[in-house]
C-alpha cells in the first residue's frame, strides 16, 4: 500500500486505471455494452475521467489533512455477513429503536470514516458520503425526516463506536463529496485550483478551530476543502458551516427521536398521502418512481 502523502497525479491516475481495468475484466460479461458503439465508448471515457478526477481530488484533500481514512464501507449492523471486515470485528452495532418493547435496528454502510487522534489520545471522526449530485445538508429536510442518513450514521458511531475505536469517539464533521469533473467556464489562470475548490466538501464541521485546522492544514481564510471561512481576528464568518458540540448533540438527539416517530408510524400502518413540500414548492413526489399512479396535487 503506497503512502497517500507521496502520491502525485500520475501515480493516482495509474492506480485508478489499474482498478478500472480490473473491474471491467472481472465484469466483462456484464459490461460488453461499453464497447458496443461510439456513444457507449464515450460514456466509458467519461466514467474513467470522473473517477480519475475524484481520486485525485480526494487524495489532495487528504494530503492537506491530519484526518486519515480509517474505514471504508463500514457496516452499521449486520448487512453483509460475508464482509471480511465484519469477520474481523470491524463494524458498528446498529442504533436500536424501542417501539412498545419491539426493537427495530437501523442499519447501513458508511462510505468512509476518517479519524484523527490528538496528543491526549482523544479520537475525532468525520464521515464521508459520496454523491452523484451536489447534495448538502438541509436542516429543513432533516426536521421533516427526509434527510437523516448521515446523521443516523454519526449517531451510531457516537453511541456504539467505543467498542471499535477503543474509546468513545468525538464527532469532527459530517460531509458529502460530489463525484464529478466540473467544467470551469471563462478564462481562468488556475483551472486545476478552481476545480479543486468547486469539489470542496459539503456538510458541517465541528466548531473547534484546532480540529478544523487539523482537517485543513493549509487553511488561511477560506478553506478549499471545508465549507468554512475564518476572519483575520480568528472568528468564523457567519456563512461557515459549523456546529458546536452541544449543537451536534441536540441534532443527533432530534434525529434519534424523529427515527422513533417515523418507525412508529410505519408499524402503525400510517400511509397517508401527505408529502412534505419545501418552501420552493418541491416535494419528494417529484422524484418518486410511482408518481404516475397517484395525484400529488
Amino acid at each position: 500500500m503506497e503512502n497517500i502523502d507521496s502520491l502525485g497525479k500520475a501515480d493516482i491516475e495509474k492506480l485508478v486505471n489499474v482498478c478500472i481495468d480490473k473491474v471491467l475484466d472481472e465484469q466483462s460479461k456484464k459490461v460488453t455494452a461499453f464497447n458496443a458503439n461510439s456513444r457507449n465508448k464515450y460514456l466509458k471515457e467519461k466514467f474513467q475521467r470522473i473517477l480519475n478526477r475524484t481520486a485525485y481530488t480526494l487524495v489532495k484533500q487528504l494530503q492537506r489533512s491530519e484526518f486519515k481514512p480509517k474505514y471504508t464501507e463500514l457496516q452499521i449492523g449486520l448487512i453483509d455477513k460475508n464482509d471480511k471486515k465484519l469477520q474481523k470485528g470491524i463494524y458498528i452495532d446498529p442504533v436500536e429503536i424501542n417501539i412498545n418493547d419491539q426493537i427495530i435496528n437501523l442499519r447501513g454502510k458508511i462510505d468512509r470514516v476518517d479519524v484523527y487522534e490528538d496528543e491526549n489520545g482523544e479520537i475525532y471522526f468525520s464521515i464521508m458520503d459520496y454523491k452523484s449530485s451536489g447534495k448538502d445538508i438541509d436542516f429543513t429536510d432533516v426536521s421533516e425526516g427526509i434527510q437523516l442518513q448521515l446523521l443516523v450514521y454519526s449517531n451510531a458511531i457516537m453511541k456504539n463506536g467505543e467498542k471499535l475505536f477503543g474509546r468513545k469517539p468525538k464527532i469532527g464533521g459530517v460531509f458529502y463529496y460530489h463525484v464529478d469533473d466540473p467544467i470551469i467556464k471563462g478564462q481562468v489562470d488556475d483551472v486545476e485550483g478552481q476545480i479543486f475548490k468547486q469539489l470542496k466538501l459539503k456538510g458541517y464541521a465541528l466548531k473547534d478551530k484546532v480540529i478544523i485546522y487539523k482537517m485543513d492544514k493549509e487553511l488561511s481564510s477560506t478553506s478549499d476543502i471545508l465549507p468554512v471561512s475564518i476572519k483575520k481576528d480568528g472568528d468564523f464568518y457567519s456563512n461557515a458551516k459549523i456546529l458546536s458540540k452541544d449543537e451536534f448533540d441536540l441534532i443527533l438527539k432530534f434525529v434519534e427521536d424523529k427515527c422513533s416517530e417515523l418507525t412508529e408510524g410505519i408499524i402503525n400502518g400510517n400511509i397517508e398521502m401527505n408529502p412534505f413540500r419545501k418552501y420552493n414548492g418541491v416535494a419528494p413526489c417529484t422524484y418518486c418512481d410511482y408518481i404516475s399512479i397517484r395525484n400529488s396535487s
